[in-house]
């Protein structure tokens, strides 16, 4: 097998991370956990509400924070994960680490994985 990370830093990612966030609530995040919370009879311990971004727009939903702060405790827990995905990745033993400001390198190493 074959395994790919595209690496780039954490703080390269941080401002996309944001846009993401961002986007997210103007395509219906707080809609969509709403009607998840009204589908669900108002159940805390429902799956749905432990994903990064649920639990903080619920909050959000329920009064316990304004949407400013909302966003901020989003992007802080998603840029945690982030970084844990990032550590992990580094652990990867058979992975390759492409450097997507290095396009050419990474496929050079596909294309030689191809031809075995």
């Amino acid at each position: 097998a074959f395994k790919l990370g595209v690496m780039t830093g954490l703080e390269e990612r941080t401002p996309k991370l944001r846009k993401r966030i961002g986007d997210m609530i103007r395509n219906g995040a707080v809609d969509e956990v709403r009607k998840a919370w009204e589908k669900s009879g108002h159940d805390h311990s429902c799956p749905a509400f432990t994903g990064i971004g649920c639990r903080e727009v619920l909050g959000y939903i329920l009064g316990q924070a304004d949407l400013d702060e909302t966003l901020n405790v989003w992007h802080k827990n998603t840029r945690a994960y982030a970084k844990r995905q990032l550590t992990w990745f580094r652990k990867e033993q058979e992975l390759f680490p492409a450097d997507p400001k290095v396009p050419a390198k990474s496929a050079q190493v596909i294309s030689e994985f191809l031809e075995r």
